[in-house]
């Protein structure tokens, strides 16, 4: 049988994919050694799979990222343990809740990464099941009639609108060169069981690792770098424009 160049390319390209995929599940295994996989559980859950549907079952509206901490809350918190060494008015279940949001916003920023190619591999079965009903051969005969390249995915999610809904529309890009992997090792720390207080420490390590990378914190906080600066900064009450975010 005839293959052709595109096929051979595509052939080519899914060897490499999964010679790197392998690496990557062996480094990752390295992440699970002696921790709870509760944070792996919400890696497979918001991974790109859970991207691509939710984009393409509401292309015109992005609430993936939300809810977003707020920071007026957080810093009443925050107030509270560095006063007394612990919570003893603030109710603690709202801290575990902001724990699931940096969670389950790693395990989307993650997933983001991927998708913009800024790993070392591109979701692409996870791509194909979703945007082509699983058919290769359907997405090789679009690449063949719009002057694609197979591996050019990028460009097919920027020209249907994903990068920009998948930023949320604002000006932060939903990737990070840097800042994924210290997150993913934080995620890895947090067990069921683990007290309030030190649940609250563990948010803020990982709210100073996404305030020093860029925008980042607007994944994960309304009022992003802005708000994140008022708390660090400690100024008191926050402005009703600091901590309302565009999610």
């Amino acid at each position: 049988m005839k293959i052709t160049e595109n096929r051979l390319l595509t052939l080519i390209t899914e060897s490499i994919n999964e010679a790197i995929n392998n690496i990557l599940l062996e480094r990752e295994r390295e992440y699970t050694e002696n921790n709870d996989p509760l944070a792996w559980e919400y890696f497979f859950e918001y991974g790109p799979e859970y991207v691509f549907k939710t984009f393409k079952d509401n292309p015109h509206q992005n609430n993936m990222w939300g809810p977003l901490i707020n920071p007026h809350e957080y810093a009443k918190a925050l107030d509270e343990f560095v006063q007394n060494g612990e919570l003893i008015r603030y109710p603690t279940q709202r801290i575990y809740q902001w724990m699931g949001i940096c969670l389950k916003n790693i395990a989307l920023l993650k997933a983001c990464t991927e998708i913009y190619d800024h790993s070392q591999w591109f979701p692409e079965d996870e791509f194909i099941d979703i945007f082509f009903d699983y058919d290769e051969d359907a997405w090789e005969e679009y690449c063949q009639e719009n002057g694609l390249n197979p591996d050019e995915y990028y460009t097919y999610l920027e020209n249907i609108g994903f990068i920009d809904w998948c930023d949320g529309g604002t000006d932060t890009i939903a990737c990070t060169d840097y800042g994924l992997e210290p997150l993913m090792k934080l995620a890895c720390e947090y067990t069921e069981g683990l007290s309030p207080e030190k649940t609250m420490i563990l948010i803020n390590r990982i709210l100073d690792v996404v305030h020093r990378n860029g925008d980042l914190s607007s994944l994960f906080m309304q009022g992003g770098k802005s708000a994140c600066d008022a708390i660090s900064n400690g100024r008191g009450k926050l402005s009703k424009e600091t901590y309302y975010g565009p999610f």
